[in-house]
C-alpha cells in the first residue's frame, strides 16, 4: 500500500511514499514555507482507479471566479505511477548499458515498449544510483512543488536516493500543441548543454504520445537541480537607495549571462531546434547551423516548425496551425506568419456559438489584425545594405529565443545558475525578441520623477506612487539593456525607440492571450506607428514609401480611426476597472480565494463565483 498525503488547501503540495513518514509541503518549495499535512489517505500500487489518488493530479492553486471546474479540468496532470516506475527501470537498464559502451555521446532512442525517448548518453552511475541486483529501482515518494501557468511539475524521490523532475503540461492549446512544445523543449535543453556548455537540467527521458507511452501522459522526465530561484530576491519595485542596484543586478547580470551565452550561436533558418529523429523527412537535410566540428553533433539536432505559443492558441485544429509555424528562410515571413495566424484564429472563433458582444469584438478584431496583415511584410527595410540601422545584418540573423527567460525559472545552484524552463523556445531574428516578460512594460518612460514628472512634489502619496512605479519599471529596463551593451554590443540597436515602435505591432500580437479584447494593443501600435512611418522611411528602416494602410491615408480617416479606438479602448478599461480580476481572466490565487470568500467578499453564485459590489 501507498500512503498518500492530501490537503487541498492554499499552495499546497501532495505526497505520496512508501513506508515512511510523510511530509507535506508547499507547491513551490522554494517560495513558502512548509506544512503539515491535514489527512492521510492510503492507495494501492497496483490499482490505477483507486480515487484516493484523484487529489494528487488535480489544479489547487487557484481558483476561477467563472468557469472553475471548466479550467480546473483542462489542468488536472493524471498519469500512471506504475507507468513512472517501470520508465525507471527502463532507464535503470539503459545506463547499465550505457556504462559498458565506449561511445559517451549517442542519438537519442526510441523505446517501442514504453513509446518513449531516451536519452542514454544521460543515463549512468551517477545519474541512477546503484543497487543491489536482485533489487528493482521504485518511486518512494513523489511530490507536487510547482503549478505553473502551462505545466506542473512532481519531485520523485527514489530507493537509489537520487531524485528526479516529472514535467507535464496542462492540456490548455490542445494535445498537438504538447507534442510539439515537449519535443522542442527536449532538443533545446540538450543543445544549451551540449553545444553551448550551459547548466541546464539533464533530459533523461519524454514522451509525447499521452494515449499510448507508459505513463498515458506528455511528459519530460529530467534532472532534478537543488538550489533557490533567483525569484527569491527579486524586487522590480525596490526604491533606489545605497545597495538597490547591487540587489537589481544580482538577478539581472545573472539572466543577461544566460542570454548572452543564448545568442552565441546564428542558425541556418527561422523555427525552432528538434532532435532529428522528430522532424519531418524533409527538414532532415537542412543542417541547424553551420561549422560544427563534432561529429556526434552534426546530426542530432534539425529546426522544424515554431514552437511558440502563439500560433497554437484558441484550439484552431493542428491542420490549421500547420500552415503558419514555418519553418522559415526570410525573417520577414515569421511576421506575416504571426498576422495570418491570428486572422486564422480570428475566423475560426467566429464560427463558435457566441454572444452578439462577443461576435462584435472578433469582427473589430479582424479589421485590425488585416491591417496588420497589410504591414507586415513591410514592417522592416528588407534591404539592410540601405538602412541606418547599425548593425542591421547581425539584428536579424537567426538566433535562439527562450520566451521563459525570468527569475521564476532559473535556480541559483552551487555550481552556478541553471536555466530551468525553455518552453516555447524559438528561432526568430534578434531584432523581434524584446524584452524578456518580467521586464516588459509600454507605458511612459520615465527616468528622474522631479525632472520628467510636473508637479510631482505637490502629488498626493497614491499619485506620486504610481508614478514611482513607472520610474522603477523603466530603469530595470534600462539596467537591462546597460547589460545587454555590455555583452551584445553588436545587438543593442534592438533597443532603439525607432526599432521599439516599429517592432510594436508584432510583439502585441504575439503576446496575444485568450482575452478577445488582446486587438487593442496590436491597434495602438498601428496607430503611433502610422505617425512616425514616413520618418521611418527617410531612414530605411520600414520597407514601404507609404503607411499601408488607407485609414491612414487622410488626417479625416485617421481621425475617425483613432476617435474609434478611443472609444473602444475606453469602454473595455471601464469593465476591467469594474470587474475585479479581469486581469487574470478570473483567476484568484487560492489562498487570496479562501480568505475573501471567508470574508463575505467572494460569495457564490450557481456555479460561478461573485464579488458584492460594495
Amino acid at each position: 500500500m501507498l500512503k498518500l498525503a492530501t490537503k487541498l488547501a492554499p499552495c499546497s503540495r501532495v505526497v505520496y511514499a512508501i513506508n515512511k513518514p510523510l511530509v507535506l509541503a508547499s507547491a513551490n518549495q522554494r517560495r513558502f514555507n512548509s506544512s503539515t499535512p491535514n489527512d492521510t489517505v492510503y492507495t494501492s500500487l497496483n490499482d490505477e482507479n483507486d480515487p484516493q489518488r484523484d487529489a494528487f493530479f488535480q489544479y489547487t492553486w487557484g481558483t476561477w471566479l467563472s468557469n472553475d471546474k471548466e479550467q480546473k479540468q483542462k489542468r488536472v496532470t493524471r498519469f500512471s505511477i506504475e507507468g513512472v516506475n517501470s520508465l525507471l527501470a527502463k532507464m535503470y537498464d539503459t545506463s547499465r548499458e550505457t556504462m559498458k559502451s565506449s561511445n559517451a555521446l549517442t542519438a537519442p532512442v526510441w523505446d517501442e515498449d514504453l513509446k518513449t525517448t531516451l536519452l542514454p548518453s544521460n543515463l549512468d552511475l551517477d545519474t541512477m544510483g546503484v543497487l543491489n541486483p536482485n533489487e528493482k529501482i521504485i518511486v518512494t515518494q513523489m511530490a507536487s512543488i510547482h503549478e505553473g501557468k502551462h505545466h506542473r511539475v512532481y519531485k520523485l524521490d527514489t530507493n537509489t536516493q537520487k531524485s528526479f523532475v516529472l514535467r507535464l503540461p496542462y492540456n490548455l492549446d490542445g494535445e498537438f500543441y504538447n507534442d510539439v512544445r515537449v519535443k522542442s523543449e527536449a532538443a533545446t535543453l540538450d543543445f544549451l548543454r551540449l553545444k553551448l556548455g550551459m547548466k541546464v537540467p539533464k533530459v533523461f527521458a519524454y514522451g509525447a504520445d499521452a494515449q499510448n507511452n507508459a505513463l498515458r501522459s506528455v511528459f519530460t522526465l529530467m534532472e532534478y537541480v537543488e538550489g533557490d530561484l533567483l525569484m527569491k530576491r527579486w524586487n522590480p519595485l525596490v526604491k533606489d537607495s545605497e545597495g538597490s542596484q547591487e540587489q537589481l543586478k544580482s538577478v539581472l547580470d545573472p539572466l543577461a549571462d544566460i542570454q548572452r551565452r543564448i545568442l552565441e550561436v546564428t542558425f541556418s533558418k527561422f523555427g525552432s531546434l528538434y532532435f532529428t529523429h522528430d522532424v519531418e523527412e524533409s527538414l532532415k537535410e537542412d543542417l541547424p547551423y553551420e561549422g560544427e566540428v563534432d561529429t556526434k553533433l552534426v546530426n542530432r539536432w534539425r529546426i522544424g516548425p515554431s514552437a511558440e505559443r502563439v500560433f497554437y492558441r484558441d484550439g484552431v485544429p493542428a491542420e490549421e496551425v500547420t500552415k503558419f509555424t514555418g519553418p522559415w528562410k526570410n525573417a520577414i515571413d515569421e511576421v506575416v506568419a504571426v498576422a495570418d495566424s491570428a486572422l486564422n484564429s480570428v475566423e475560426f472563433n467566429l464560427q463558435k456559438d457566441l454572444t452578439q458582444e462577443q461576435k462584435t469584438i472578433l469582427k473589430r478584431a479582424k479589421e485590425v489584425y488585416q491591417d496588420f496583415r497589410s504591414v507586415a511584410p513591410v514592417l522592416f527595410e528588407s534591404d539592410l545594405t540601405k538602412s541606418s540601422l547599425p548593425n542591421g545584418t547581425e539584428l536579424f540573423l537567426p538566433r535562439l529565443h527562450v520566451p521563459e527567460l525570468d527569475p521564476l525559472n532559473v535556480v541559483d545552484n552551487a555550481a552556478g545558475p541553471y536555466l530551468l524552463d525553455v518552453e516555447g523556445a524559438n528561432i526568430k531574428p534578434f531584432i523581434l525578441h524584446g524584452y524578456p516578460v518580467f521586464l516588459s512594460y509600454d507605458g511612459p518612460k520615465i527616468y528622474n520623477v522631479d525632472e520628467d514628472v510636473e508637479g510631482y512634489s505637490e502629488m498626493s502619496p497614491e499619485e506620486q506612487r504610481s508614478y514611482d512605479v513607472m520610474y522603477m519599471r523603466t530603469r530595470n529596463q534600462f539596467i537591462w539593456e546597460f547589460a545587454l551593451n555590455a555583452r551584445c554590443r553588436e545587438l543593442v540597436g534592438a533597443v532603439a525607440p525607432a526599432v521599439k515602435m516599429i517592432r510594436e505591432p508584432y510583439l502585441a500580437a504575439v503576446r496575444r492571450g485568450i482575452d478577445l479584447h488582446h486587438y487593442l494593443n496590436v491597434e495602438t501600435s498601428l496607430l503611433a506607428l502610422s505617425q512616425m512611418w514616413d520618418s521611418y522611411r527617410a531612414g530605411h528602416l520600414v520597407g514601404a514609401d507609404e503607411f499601408p494602410v488607407k485609414w491612414a491615408e487622410t488626417e479625416e480617416s485617421f481621425n475617425q480611426k483613432v476617435q474609434r479606438h478611443r472609444e473602444d479602448l475606453i469602454a473595455y478599461q471601464t469593465k476591467i476597472a469594474s470587474a475585479p480580476f479581469s486581469a487574470t481572466n478570473g483567476w484568484v490565487p487560492q489562498d487570496m480565494f479562501d480568505t475573501l470568500k471567508e470574508q463575505g467578499v467572494i460569495v457564490q453564485d450557481g456555479e460561478d463565483y461573485v464579488i458584492k459590489a460594495e
